[in-house]
């Protein structure tokens, strides 16, 4: 492993570089990378181009750096010039097809947007993101086999290190929220997601890819994403990596016996949360995963979420249909007068709901577009790995919660799009690869 991590140590080099200087200069940070950046694809430094705009997704959640918010659409776009000029990259994995009704719906709501700019800019982030990113990754795994794939897992390493030393070099801004783990992260339920997406990735290596690690890294990093998820106290993301793994159990006998889990579930729901919610404050875990709660934070409120999206589903009723195009949600929810009203009722933030935010965006017929889009890409995944139903069912119960899928410029989205394009077009050689 300690091999593998020297031989890419110019890539670590250049990344920490790019950390370092933006943290003490926005302009700097951003003439630095967009410059390195367009070396990059000068010289065909494909991997650093995708780690490269990764980290900067992951940057951009932390609220005080700013050069990340300023340079991820620029690389973003850079990447989609570069993946259009590669005909032998761009016709590899063309996971858009599927997206291509919806995103050519959303630009014919532009008309209707009471924020045309905003609008514009979101449909192009998520067109750049899905034309670009499948066929660059599917790129680098011909390219480097199985050691494309180890190279994400020691990248996502790393990170949740960084995070987990965070407390010790800035123990102020590490917590919020009551004392919650934040880390670098922006807010707690942020690192609480990237656990989520680091521990799928991780599973996805380890039982598709057939990736062998040191048992030490296995446990460790199951054990270093663990405490950190426990940390955050993000019930959202807990629960997810929850239902992940009890699906996977269930998958191993069958996928239709899941399948149908998924349906019982949904319909007994209601009747579990009461007793579910006193069995884990019996075991002593009510402070851990915020059960304790009264009022607008408690279970039975969603933490508050049910404040937001009643409003949201006041104002679906206007453009139940169509909608008023991306960014109405989002500058909605922002406005003063908004933020006022739902500060008074102790709610903070957006929608945080994926499918009431696509509604109020793009209407019921982008809602019904996507999600067609989605399922079937997954219906395909299904086809080819046992992990794909068990990822769905979590990725679908934590959209409830978290705006993760209503944007593509996030660390979220990214990885969940690298995973699909593993199932539909990264076909593991049979032999086991030892790091």
């Amino acid at each position: 492993m300690i091999d593998f991590i020297l031989s890419q140590r110019r890539s670590y080099f250049i990344l920490l570089i790019w950390t370092i200087v933006g943290a003490f200069s926005i302009n700097l940070g951003v003439v630095l990378v967009a410059g390195t950046f367009i070396l990059f694809l000068l010289k065909g430094f494909e991997r650093e181009m995708l780690l490269g705009f990764f980290l900067m997704l992951i940057l951009s959640d932390n609220y005080f750096l700013h050069y990340p918010g300023i340079v991820k659409p620029l690389l973003l776009v850079l990447l989609g010039i570069y993946i259009l000029l590669r005909s032998e990259i761009r016709n590899e994995a063309m996971l858009i097809k599927s997206f291509i009704p919806f995103f050519i719906y959303t630009i014919m709501l532009w008309p209707l947007s009471d924020y045309l700019a905003i609008a514009v800019q979101k449909n192009a982030a998520y067109i750049l993101l899905f034309f670009a990113i499948p066929p660059l990754f599917h790129h680098l795994y011909k390219r480097y086999d199985a050691k494309w794939i180890q190279w994400l897992v020691y990248f996502l390493f790393a990170v949740l290190i960084f995070n987990f030393l965070y407390r010790f070099l800035q123990p102020e801004a590490a917590y919020s929220h009551g004392g919650r783990l934040k880390a670098f992260f922006g807010n707690p339920n942020g690192l609480g997601m990237f656990c989520f997406f680091s521990l799928l990735f991780f599973e996805v290596a380890k039982r598709y890819f057939k990736i062998e690690c040191p048992k030490y890294f296995v446990y460790f990093f199951y054990g270093l994403a663990a405490v950190l998820l426990v940390q955050t106290s993000s019930r959202a993301s807990m629960f997810s990596i929850l239902i992940f793994y009890g699906f996977l159990f269930i998958s191993r006998f069958s996928t239709l016996i899941a399948f149908f889990s998924v349906i019982v579930l949904i319909i007994t729901s209601q009747f579990l949360v009461d007793p579910l919610v006193a069995l884990l404050i019996d075991f002593g875990l009510g402070d851990t995963l915020r059960l304790n709660t009264e009022g607008a934070q408690s279970v039975a409120a969603g933490s508050g979420r049910l404040i937001a999206w009643n409003f949201a589903w006041e104002q679906i009723q206007a453009n139940f249909f169509f909608g008023k195009a991306w960014g109405h949600e989002e500058e909605l929810f922002h406005s003063p007068a908004v933020k006022v009203f739902l500060n008074a009722l102790n709610h903070e933030g957006g929608a945080h709901n994926v499918y009431l935010i696509f509604w109020m965006n793009t209407g019921l017929i982008g809602l019904l577009l996507f999600f067609g889009g989605f399922f079937s890409v997954f219906l395909r995944a299904i086809r080819k790995s046992e992990l794909a139903l068990p990822i769905l069912i979590a990725c679908l119960f934590l959209a409830f919660f978290e705006p993760w899928l209503a944007a593509a410029l996030n660390p979220y989205t990214i990885l969940l799009l690298m995973i699909l394009t593993s199932f539909l077009y990264c076909k593991p050689e049979p032999e086991r690869i030892e790091t």
